[in-house]
């Protein structure tokens, strides 16, 4: 009988990214994030067809997006999805910071069983923590909309670049934002679409990257 990363393997073998990138932390990192999902809620996306929708395709999708910095900091990292994950594929320099406890701890198991050697996971809020961390990006994925992160971070000096994984609410956002006291302070960079696929039709998602003025 076929196991449920095996189905995760069979699943990454047909995605183009992985011809030249190995899947085998992304498997090591699925088997823990499963078992310690019995423990805690990490995420409703475990089994391998909505894991690797839910979360390895956005993942693929930064990589591929060009946003990623020279540090960056996981806004609300939960599981690890997407700073640890990211690390895991290509070895990138993150900070993954969460308020809840038992995640951390997780997250630090984590990183030291896979030997994610440029990973660092803070418990923390980020308003307290950010002007410690010398990250020059933040990635959001579900902390909340801009209006809310912004205010946590704008006092720090160090980061330059905001990306905010976002659906078909984006407009609407955005043009909140721009009725804000910070609507002069941000601008859009550059934004990258991209589609997952459902049972139905395609989701439309999008990398949102914004910049400090």
């Amino acid at each position: 009988m076929i196991t449920e990363v095996e189905k995760l393997s069979e699943l990454c073998q047909r995605e183009p990214f992985f011809e030249t990138h190995t899947s085998e932390n992304l498997l090591k990192y699925y088997e823990r994030f499963c078992d310690e999902n019995k423990k805690q809620n990490l995420s409703r996306l475990v089994d391998p067809e909505a894991f690797f929708r839910g979360h390895v395709l956005d993942v693929i999708a930064l990589i591929e997006s060009g946003f990623i910095g020279e540090k960056n900091l996981d806004l609300g990292s939960g599981g690890g999805v997407p700073g640890l994950l990211s690390a895991l594929l290509q070895e990138d320099s993150w900070v993954l910071l969460d308020s809840e406890i038992r995640k951390v701890e997780f997250l630090k198991s984590t990183i030291e069983e896979l030997n994610a050697w440029k990973v660092n996971a803070i418990w923390g809020r980020v308003e307290n923590e950010i002007s410690k961390l010398g990250v020059d990006t933040i990635v959001s994925r579900a902390v909340g909309k801009i209006t809310k992160i912004y205010p946590w971070v704008k006092k720090c000096s160090t980061w330059n670049t905001i990306v905010l994984f976002k659906a078909k609410g984006w407009s609407l956002e955005w043009e909140d934002f721009q009725k804000s006291k910070y609507r002069d302070e941000l601008f859009i960079e550059r934004i990258f679409n991209y589609t997952v696929p459902s049972d139905d039709t395609p989701l439309e998602r999008k990398l949102v990257c914004l910049r400090r003025k």
